[in-house]
């Protein structure tokens, strides 16, 4: 089996600054996965330059593509502030309802207890 191996950086794509810490995934195979280093830069390797990779980083909308498109520098950019408020919004609401939930059925939950 042949395999490629391809090398490059991650950046933010309005500043250009390196992203440290990227994961830099195979989605044939999650078991094959890195962390960009201190100055954004990667060497992947997988099995077939068609591969399925994705490129993610909190705060910062994926990037999906396949090995053969890595190399160079791959730009990612940041969440919409308006899509960062509605994710927060909706983790806020199910925190709300596991509260909300706990104080509805405390009594059945001492039991279990």
């Amino acid at each position: 089996m042949a395999f490629i191996t391809v090398s490059g950086y991650v950046t933010d794509g309005n500043t250009g600054k390196p992203l440290i810490g990227a994961l830099i995934q195979d989605g044939t195979n999650p078991g094959n996965s890195q962390y960009t280093g201190e100055n954004g830069d990667y060497t992947f390797t997988t099995s077939d330059p068609t591969n399925p990779v994705t490129i993610s980083y909190p705060g910062y909308n994926n990037y999906v593509g396949n090995a053969g498109s890595l190399g160079s520098t791959i730009s990612i950019y940041p969440v919409s502030p308006v899509v960062a408020a509605v994710q927060n919004y909706w983790v806020y609401i199910l925190a709300l309802a596991a509260i909300v939930l706990l104080y509805v059925f405390r009594d059945k939950i001492k039991n279990i207890f």
